[in-house]
């Protein structure tokens, strides 16, 4: 389903510019907005994190052709899924109550990789569409 591959490729960059723009504020500060809406609207934040869920299982049962009748874009299809995952864990409020309290610096050094990790996912998937990423 074509349309399945548009929305992961669209998920997949907005997830690593969320993650990113702690690390590059004055390059995306568009997406300061975003991230405030994120981390304020629980609603806002269980309707992006749905949107992921629903990708990923359009990724699963739909993949592109020439990959597999089911699992075919396997990669892209986790990605979305961790993203989904990861902002229900990471801007949830209680961990945001606990971050408060930690130096947020020490802890959050892993989420640059992370956010890379998402968008070479997406740029891989959208350059080369064919390609099975399983």
């Amino acid at each position: 389903m074509i349309y399945g591959y548009f929305l992961s490729i669209a998920y997949l960059v907005f997830a690593s510019l969320v993650i990113l723009v702690d690390y590059h504020r004055s390059r995306l500060s568009f997406m300061l907005r975003v991230k405030s809406a994120l981390e304020d609207n629980p609603k806002i934040l269980k309707r992006v994190a749905l949107t992921g869920i629903l990708v990923s299982l359009i990724l699963f049962i739909f993949p592109l052709y020439p990959g597999p009748r089911f699992l075919g874009d396997f990669i892209p299809a986790l990605a979305t899924l961790f993203f989904a995952l990861f902002i229900l864990r990471e801007f949830s409020e209680k961990r945001r109550n606990r971050m408060r309290l930690v130096a947020s610096s020490s802890i959050d050094g892993y989420k640059r990789v992370i956010g890379y990790l998402l968008l070479s996912v997406a740029l891989i998937h959208f350059l080369l569409p064919h390609f099975v990423l399983l």
